[in-house]
């Protein structure tokens, strides 16, 4: 026993620094196997649970991710599951539930989405999106979109577009579209516009 010990004491002496590094390079605390469980840090693909401040690397996540603040540029991920932002969250590809004061999605926005301030994709923004001040898309929309001031969809609209003060897309519009001040459409109207002020289409329009 005497010189177990000893030796099991100089082996661990000399693993540690090694487990020290690979924690280091993981930038995160991962508790279970096979990046399943529970991961509090800047990890980059997990299954489960992960915590993080700021996402500066992500790739993937399937279940939880929460965060405080918007990824670093570069640093967006896939997130399916349950996006929590406490202020701001955001991913490449976000779809399933996402609940935050400030949601941003750099590619596609689907699912259900609450936010208190407000949401945006940069292509594609799909499902149910209630936002306090704006929902947006750099491409279509497709669902059901309603904002306490403005929403918009930079290509074409295929359901319900609300906005409290303003509601345009640039494309055509198959369903309804409301602004409490203004409406409109870039492209052709099938279905029912409304504008509190005004509302205008640029094409064709069959409907209300």
């Amino acid at each position: 026993m005497k010189r177990v010990i000893p030796t099991l004491a100089l082996a661990c002496l000399f693993a540690a620094p090694r487990a020290l590094h690979a924690q280091a390079g993981d930038r995160a605390l991962d508790i279970g196997p096979n990046r399943t469980g529970l991961s509090i840090g800047d990890s980059r693909e997990w299954t489960g649970v992960r915590l993080n401040y700021r996402d500066s690397r992500l790739r993937r996540v399937r279940g939880v991710n929460a965060t405080i603040w918007r990824p670093y540029d570069g640093g967006h991920g896939d997130v399916m599951g349950l996006a929590l932002g406490v202020p701001l969250t955001g991913g490449r590809n976000v779809q399933g539930i996402q609940v935050a004061a400030g949601i941003e999605a750099t590619d596609e926005l689907g699912g259900v989405g609450i936010s208190l301030l407000g949401m945006g994709a940069g292509e594609r923004v799909w499902g149910i999106m209630l936002a306090g001040l704006g929902v947006g898309s750099g491409g279509d929309l497709r669902g059901i979109v309603a904002a306490g001031i403005g929403a918009g969809a930079g290509g074409d609209a295929r359901g319900v577009v609300l906005g409290g003060v303003g509601a345009g897309v640039a494309g055509d519009v198959r369903g309804l579209v409301v602004g409490g001040l203004g409406a409109g459409a870039g492209g052709s109207l099938r279905g029912i516009g409304v504008g509190g002020v005004g509302f205008g289409v640029a094409g064709e329009g069959e409907g209300a």
